[in-house]
């Protein structure tokens, strides 16, 4: 199974890597590189592109690619992103659900087909996946030190400084946490008045708004997509409560995922909040598997499966028909093109 996962992900970096303008962001990094790439040092660049402004970390990655191109750029990028979630998905899942794992990982919309084109914020989620275990095992200036460098990447990545200490989440009160992320997700669902607030408070940001033209606005409306991908969230934070006792559970890749549960309903405000969620949503790769290991009769493993396909597949679909990203995404273009 190890060499399927392997050729696996050989075969997304080979077909990623070909890509030719696609996405919604492809120009926007074509245009920063093509910048970058005739200075003499990438310490002295300010890029700023609408919406995007390209950090000191991404200019040097840049940099140092500038004599294979920008497409040879792209083709590194996409051996480098293939190889960490590879090592992600292989240290983190047993043999037995590497299919469970991959098919979250290629059909979850945030997950490979948005990353596609959001490169940036992509390669800190890709790092912030790989450090896990250094975060698990408690290796926290190990994990501080990656995470600060990834903020010169992408600067969200600052709002992860504070889970390298996730290895210390007290678990032996599993009970009590699963408890806690619940009340506070169903208070952040159910306070409507209060995430309108919110949306009238960041139409103040002129940023914040040009995102939200460029991708949207929902006003804080729960949405079906959002409700299917909550609903293994509150299946794992039930598992939790309920076998709080074992010793045997993970209960830090249980818990993690569970911060875009809080985030959910904020997400519907405006989009430029889903980039903090993906952070935490990427740990469904490893979560699901665990949820189905967990599932000890057949037919809620079964159900619980099915909710998590149609979950996944529904915002697929939803993701190639929203206006803001078909003109963009519904046909893959390659070099060969």
């Amino acid at each position: 199974m190890s060499i399927g996962l392997k050729w696996a992900f050989i075969l997304l970096a080979l077909v990623s890597g070909i890509r030719y303008n696609y996405g919604n962001d492809y120009i926007n990094y074509l245009y920063a590189y093509n910048v970058i790439s005739r200075a003499t040092s990438p310490f002295s660049i300010s890029i700023s592109n609408g919406i995007n402004d390209f950090e000191p970390g991404w200019a040097f990655f840049n940099w140092i690619c500038k004599p294979i191109g920008f497409q040879g750029f792209v083709m590194v990028f996409s051996c480098v992103i293939s190889f960490l979630y590879y090592r992600f998905i292989r240290d983190n899942v047993s043999p037995k659900y590497y299919t469970v794992a991959l098919f979250t990982y290629l059909f979850e919309w945030s997950m490979f087909p948005l990353q596609l084109s959001m490169m940036r914020q992509g390669l800190v989620i890709a790092i912030f996946a790989f450090i896990y275990n250094y975060i698990k095992r408690r290796k926290w200036i190990t994990a501080l030190i990656v995470l600060f460098l990834c903020s010169t990447i992408h600067k969200t990545a600052l709002i992860l400084l504070p889970f390298a200490f996730w290895g210390y989440l007290p678990v032996r009160n599993s009970k009590f946490i699963s408890v806690a992320f619940a009340v506070i997700a169903m208070l952040a669902f159910s306070s409507t008045t209060f995430i309108g607030d919110i949306y009238v408070y960041f139409l103040q940001f002129e940023s914040i708004v040009d995102y939200g033209i460029a991708y949207g606005y929902d006003e804080g409306i729960i949405s079906l997509s959002m409700i299917l991908h909550t609903i293994p969230l509150f299946v794992a934070l039930y598992y939790s409560l309920k076998n709080n006792k074992d010793k045997n559970i993970d209960y830090y890749t249980l818990f993690i995922p569970c911060v875009s549960l809080i985030l959910a309903p904020f997400v519907q405000v405006t989009q430029i909040l889903s980039r903090f969620s993906f952070y935490f949503e990427i740990f469904c790769i490893i979560q699901y598997p665990i949820l189905l290991s967990m599932s000890k009769n057949n037919i809620v493993k079964y159900c619980l499966c099915a909710i998590m396909i149609m979950s996944i597949l529904y915002k697929y679909y939803q993701f190639f028909v929203g206006s803001v990203y078909t003109p963009h995404y519904l046909i893959f273009k390659t070099i060969f093109d």
